[in-house]
């Protein structure tokens, strides 16, 4: 968040949310400051000299930062639909 404050020179709540091993996930304050950032392949941020990779989300960040891992029973299936290709795909 620090660094992306002193990129854009600006106080913006970030909303940074680790999303898997290295990658996070941030709220932008507008698209014009989204497309700056995605424009280029690689930035190199000041502060910490962090060379990232700032890109548009392939899922929903949103849906995304709020996963958990968790069990779940499912019951009554069909013999057909027992593998474990099946329930993954559901």
């Amino acid at each position: 968040e620090a660094e992306l404050n002193h990129l854009y020179r600006r106080q913006w709540d970030w909303q940074a949310t680790l999303t898997t091993n290295g990658a996070f996930s941030v709220v932008f304050p507008d698209a014009l400051s989204h497309g700056y950032a995605t424009r280029s392949d690689q930035i190199t941020l000041a502060l910490n000299k962090l060379v990232v990779d700032i890109s548009e989300p392939i899922l929903d960040p949103k849906a995304v930062a709020v996963l958990d891992t968790a069990w779940i029973l499912v019951a009554g299936l069909p013999d057909i639909a027992r593998s474990e290709r099946v329930i993954r795909n559901m």
